[in-house]
């Protein structure tokens, strides 16, 4: 999925560096990813709208950790 100019996967990845610091719960930084406010019917953001500087950001950390 293209994010702020950034390619994401359409779920969070199995090497998530978030995965085992985090409980996937409403106020953990799993909702506040790319992936999840930008994607389904209840989308927060359109894929588009996405900052791309936060993009780059978080796609740094994804891959970086």
């Amino acid at each position: 999925m293209l994010i702020g100019g950034q390619e994401f996967p359409d779920q969070c990845p199995e090497g998530c560096p978030g995965r085992r610091y985090e409980n996937p719960d409403q106020g953990s930084l799993c909702f506040r990813r790319p992936i999840f406010n930008c994607r389904g019917p209840n989308a927060l953001l359109h894929p588009d709208q996405y900052q791309s500087d936060w993009a780059e950001e978080w796609k740094r950390w994804f891959d970086q950790g």
